[in-house]
């Protein structure tokens, strides 16, 4: 294993097959030449006996150190490694996404002092399970990793049972399944933990339903059956070929789902915070009133809706607002795709000017909103519909 300057070779742990693997070193050594440091170079053994370390590091004349070594600040070993040996890189990630919450954190974080802790709470706006589902089921279409792991495990072990020309393969077969059947014997406790693990996956395989073609086996199509199926959510329009800002998406999303964190949600947590709409000042600030009945948000739908040449805004309740974006979104259309991205900066613009009331103290007027939003829209559209919103003069 190679990368930059730094080599990693692997041999038996017998003195010819040293022997063997320093000569074809020096042979590269001789046609790079490129040369070991002995100082930085050093040996690492595993289940050799003692004698056999002994002529190893006379013929070789490097030092030998002990595992787990860390390279690129990996921990590796022969062995599975324990949390505390992997505690101090866990330590440097937490430390990295804690400096990233500093420069990142939302208005709400910064002006709640909410506490920099590594603590695991169940505070979180979408769990993670949701997050990780298609984006026609409500998710963002990440991909669980615990999950995908899982099944690349899983398609080892159907490698190990359906492709017997590989070389480690050929190892498994004749140390531990011999003449049986993979799925008929018990796991080997003798073997590694990796081998165990690729054992264990044979219950994942007996979930899944799945005719592989071709005799090959993908783990896209075992991920998605083990991922299960989602009913689809009814706004799913409005997210897919959205040109809009990815922030403005993500708001959208989380509107949606109504987690946003929004004064009456606050509240539900028990932190004190003014339940009165910081854009109207008329009624409690929540999902359904911030972008169903506000005022506000009324106005810069309206100045947006001439611009657009549309009918003013009529809806006055949450429920009647989702209904007129998903039927102006419906189709094809260049105007139901410039309708999609308009939706998501308005809602993207109503939550910032929101923020930027609550813990700021400063605020915007409804046309230079909606002016900024025409821009962006102008900006981000694809040369179609890009088309289609310069024929709109605001």
């Amino acid at each position: 294993m190679c990368f930059a300057d730094d080599l990693l070779m692997f041999a038996g742990g017998d003195l010819h097959s040293i022997v063997a693997l320093n000569q074809c070193f020096l042979k590269f050594s001789m046609a790079s030449g490129l040369q070991e440091n002995l100082e930085k170079s050093c040996v690492y053994f595993g289940g050799v006996k003692q004698n056999d370390r002994k002529q190893i590091l006379q013929q070789m004349g490097y030092s030998q150190r002990e595992s787990p070594f860390k390279y690129l600040g990996i921990p590796l070993s022969m062995k599975k490694l324990s949390l505390i040996q992997w505690q101090p890189l866990i330590a440097k990630i937490i430390a990295k996404i804690s400096s990233w919450t500093a420069k990142k954190l939302a208005y709400v974080g910064r002006k709640l002092h909410l506490p920099r802790t590594t603590t695991i709470t169940r505070r979180a706006l979408v769990a993670w399970n949701k997050v990780c589902t298609p984006k026609s089921t409500g998710g963002l279409n990440l991909v669980n990793l615990h999950l995908w792991n899982k099944v690349a495990i899983a398609k080892t072990c159907w490698d190990l049972a359906h492709k017997k020309d590989k070389i480690w393969i050929k190892r498994i077969h004749t140390y531990y399944i011999k003449r049986y059947q993979l799925e008929d014997i018990t796991i080997p406790q003798q073997a590694s933990w990796m081998v165990r693990k690729i054992f264990e996956a044979r219950s994942t395989l007996d979930r899944i339903s799945i005719t592989f073609k071709e005799g090959k086996c993908y783990i896209r199509q075992i991920y998605f059956q083990l991922l299960g199926d989602a009913p689809r959510v009814y706004w799913k329009s409005l997210i897919f070929k959205n040109e809009a800002k990815p922030k403005a998406k993500f708001i959208m999303w989380l509107r949606l789902h109504g987690k946003l964190l929004t004064a009456d949600r606050l509240n539900n947590w028990g932190v004190q915070v003014d339940l009165l709409c910081s854009l109207c000042q008329t009624k409690h600030e929540s999902r359904d009133h911030l972008y169903g009945s506000c005022r506000f948000t009324k106005a810069l739908w309206n100045r947006l809706l001439v611009w657009m040449k549309r009918h003013p805004f009529s809806a006055t309740t949450w429920e009647q607002q989702i209904q007129w974006a998903l039927k102006s979104a419906k189709g094809r259309s260049q105007s139901a795709q410039a309708f999609k991205t308009i939706y998501a900066e308005v809602s993207y613009a109503v939550w910032i000017e929101r923020n930027k009331r609550v813990f700021e103290g400063v605020s915007k007027e409804v046309d230079n909103i909606a002016r900024n939003i025409a821009y962006l829209c102008n900006v981000r559209a694809s040369p179609g519909i890009r088309s289609l919103v310069q024929s709109w003069s605001f």
